[in-house]
């Protein structure tokens, strides 16, 4: 295959002439862009002198310029395999921008189909279509191989012709005094990869036939623009674009001719039918026919013409209430708290990029930190002088996500340094970005000082010691605080501060330092010197907090002269060549783990036991007049043969009612021998109803006379009092107020222990008349009592009653 060229052109001149003229010189240099369009060729002129030169050396030449412009592009052959190679790395290119599609007819295996494509018509064959209500399509030849965005206003250019409304005019008839009003929608339809297909987009746009008076002026052929505005529309990747485009309906179009009917013009007749929603039905000839659409060919290149952009579903915004320009301290820290928005209908993997950059030098400072919440994991890039650090997350579909950003300056940061600061979110489906500042001002510092002192204290003459102070900075900047001492009798001054000021703090912390006071050994005991600590500021001196201690000089305590004494008897056993100073500490050390270890020795002989009491269940019931027992096991514990004399620690001091015995009163028992002994305990009538007894049985070992004790329980079980009384008799039985009247009655306990402590209670119409107390009853016994009492006039009602 042979592709024709500029130098093919050229050969074609050549041939046709023997010699080349001036003229054609001219043409065959503009038609290689040597020569310029406009360059002056005026007769004399140096351009044209120049030329004249050229074509003589030209003619001269030209059987050795024929053989090199002989030339002929071949390829796509077996023999002839012309290919390109280049070396790089392919990356998926995006198409951006303004794009405009061109309606094409394309014909495959006979079948022609409507398609949209970038390649204009490069031939005059146009193809012709005349709309209807019934949509036609053109589909975009190849989908979109990424997600994209059409946004903006779409421009539709359509070509219709209006030949059979010329067909009309011609002919004369009633129509030609009129124009036709047509409404055509054009669509825009989003069509997947199954073939379902949605419209995002469409606009109806009147256009009107030609007039007379246009026909007679210009052709048929009249290219007509549809505006499809505020689209914003995301393409998936896969999807294919298609465009549609047909007639809603068509109408008359009243020409300027005014004409009358009973002083109504037909426009005035048009809109009172309209007004009352009356329609006009007109005959289709009246209508004429519809336009035809022109396209697929160079004078009819319909086409529509949109703007292609990256998806927009990621947003990115400042939280409320952060500034986008912060100022902050030495020690201080900006917080951007953004907002990341996904607000399209598919997940997306948004990564937050933070980068500070110095305004100067465009680059990263070091030193700059930057940290992320709220985001599943982070990391860092650094290239080309840049430090991003970035936060990724997964955004579902229309949700958001808050994320806190902290930008931290370095320690050695100077006031006026500062960076600027470009949050990015970018997904696959789309791109945010906020901008900011961080500048370090002493316009936010804020100078803050609290001193904690130690409490006053005694001291010994002639020794030293250490008050420990804290200087807390309450500021929000990091400082650097010198301390100044003064004392009353220069047992102290600057040099005595330990670790030597500046002491440095950070905001919100704390840090000691030690003053030393010396107190000099001719001092007097009881005198006193006044300790004033000044603690100021290194960013604002005149920032300063003071406060003062009292030292107390004082002769030895007991404790210093035991540890003297320690100190002398060390000197002495000669411990000072070998532990020097700290000779007598070691020596007071010594004697006293000398101490504790007689101690442990004591306290261990005294725990030790030599019997053990075993009960499995030391607490029983027993009833009224029954008996109990308790199995107790004496065991020997030691390494010996022992004699251990068995008792009743407490038998003479138990509750009334109870009686014990031990089966046995003396038990020998070899090493870890042991032997079980009874503990009988018998209940009386005379027991508390709800009382119980501790029995505390004792075993002491003859050889080794320490004790040992088990302590047991026995509880009163079914115990009951039950009082009734029986027998009231009164005498005299008639009376008078005044007379003493005697009122014998019996009162009986029904119970299984006896009653004791009973007062009973005489009372007449509501009123204690007498009584009788510390009646015990025994059970099933009872007890006659016999209780005087003066009568009341009327009637007396008399009440018994018995209580403990």
């Amino acid at each position: 295959m042979e592709a024709s060229n500029q130098l093919a052109q050229i050969r074609e001149i050549i041939d046709e002439f023997s010699d080349i003229n001036i003229s054609t010189l001219v043409y065959m240099l503009q038609l290689l862009d040597v020569l310029p369009q406009n360059v002056n060729l005026s007769s004399g002129s140096p351009e044209m002198k120049a030329l004249q030169d050229l074509l003589k050396v030209f003619n001269a030449t030209k059987g050795l310029i024929e053989p090199l412009i002989n030339i002929s592009f071949v390829y796509g052959s077996k023999d002839y395999p012309a290919s390109i190679t280049f070396e790089g790395t392919l990356r998926e290119g995006r198409e951006l921008g303004v794009r405009k599609y061109y309606l094409h007819d394309e014909t495959v295996d006979s079948k022609v189909t409507q398609i949209l494509d970038e390649n204009p018509p490069i031939d005059d064959n146009v193809k012709e279509w005349s709309l209807s209500d019934e949509p036609r399509y053109w589909t975009l030849s190849c989908p979109y191989n990424y997600s994209t965005r059409i946004h903006g206003t779409v421009n539709v250019t359509v070509y219709l012709n209006y030949s059979d409304i010329l067909d009309l005019l011609y002919g004369l008839s009633p129509e030609a005094l009129l124009s036709l009003n047509y409404n055509v929608k054009a669509a825009l339809i989003d069509v997947d990869e199954n073939g379902n297909s949605k419209e995002f987009a469409s606009n109806v746009t009147m256009v009107s036939s030609l007039s007379l008076s246009s026909l007679l002026s210009g052709g048929l052929n009249v290219p007509t623009t549809i505006q499809i505005k505020d689209v914003n529309h995301a393409m998936e990747a896969g999807h294919s674009l298609r465009f549609g485009l047909s007639i809603v309906n068509r109408s008359l179009n009243l020409p300027s001719i005014n004409i009358t009917i009973f002083n109504f013009t037909l426009s005035d007749i048009i809109y009172l039918l309209n007004l009352f929603n009356i329609s006009l039905s007109l005959p289709g000839s009246l209508l004429g026919e519809m336009p035809v659409l022109m396209y697929d060919s160079v004078d009819s290149p319909s086409n529509i013409e949109l703007n292609l952009a990256p998806l927009d579903d990621i947003k990115l915004s400042l939280a409320k209430g952060i500034k986008r320009d912060q100022l902050i301290t030495k020690a201080g820290k900006a917080f951007f708290n953004v907002t990341v928005k996904n607000t399209g209908l598919k997940d997306d993997t948004v990564k937050v990029i933070v980068t500070p950059v110095d305004p100067v030098t465009t680059i990263t400072p070091s030193g700059w930190n930057v940290s992320l919440t709220g985001v599943d994991s982070t990391g860092v890039i650094n290239e080309f002088g840049y430090k991003r650090t970035y936060g990724v997350l997964l955004l579902p579909a229309s949700s958001s996500r808050d994320v806190g950003i902290t930008i931290t300056p370095p320690r050695n940061v100077d006031y006026g340094d500062g960076v600027d600061v470009t949050i990015e979110a970018k997904g696959n489906r789309g791109y945010d970005e906020v901008s900011g500042s961080v500048t370090v001002s002493s316009d936010v510092v804020k100078i803050g000082i609290d001193l904690i002192k130690p409490a006053d204290r005694e001291a010994r003459i002639g020794r030293s010691f250490n008050y420990t102070f804290k200087i807390v900075n309450t500021g929000n900047e990091v400082d650097s605080f010198h301390v100044n001492v003064k004392s009353d009798h220069d047992w102290a001054n600057d040099s005595d501060v330990s670790p030597v000021p500046p002491i440095e703090v950070m905001p919100g912390e704390e840090k000691e330092f030690n003053v030393t006071v010396s107190i000099p050994s001719n001092v007097a005991a009881g005198t006193e010197d006044f300790l004033i600590v000044t603690v100021s500021s290194g960013v604002d001196p005149s920032k300063q907090r003071k406060t003062g201690v009292v030292t107390t000089a004082v002769s030895p305590s007991l404790t210093q002269m035991i540890g003297e004494g320690f100190d002398s008897f060390a000197s002495q056993l000669g411990l000072n060549s070998v532990l020097g100073s700290s000779a007598g500490t070691f020596l007071m050390g010594f004697f006293f783990v000398v101490v504790i270890i007689f101690v442990v020795i004591a306290i261990y002989l005294w725990r030790k036991r030599f019997a053990l009491l075993i009960c499995l269940d030391r607490i029983k019931e027993v009833e009224p007049g029954e008996k109990t027992s308790f199995e107790v096991t004496l065991k020997n514990p030691t390494n010996q043969r022992l004699t251990y004399d068995l008792r009743v620690a407490n038998e003479v001091s138990l509750p009334e009612g109870w009686h014990v015995s031990l089966s046995e009163r003396e038990v020998k028992l070899d090493p870890d021998e042991e032997k079980r002994i009874l503990l009988s305990v018998e209940a009386s009538p005379d027991v508390d109803p709800d009382g119980y007894a501790e029995i505390k049985v004792e075993a002491v070992p003859r050889e080794k006379p320490k004790a040992e004790r088990i302590s047991l329980i026995a509880m009163v079980k079914g115990a009951k009092v039950d009082l009734y009384i029986s027998n009231v008799f009164h005498w005299p039985k008639t009376f008078k107020g005044g007379d003493v009247i005697t009122t014998r009655f019996a009162v009986h306990n029904r119970g299984n222990v006896k009653a004791k402590g009973l007062s009973v209670k005489l009372a007449v119409n509501g009123v204690e008349k007498n009584r009788v107390e510390n009646i015990s009853i025994p059970p099933k016994g009872y007890a006659n009592v016999r209780i005087p009492w003066v009568a009341s006039p009327g009637e007396n009602s008399v009440t018994i009653t018995v209580e403990k």
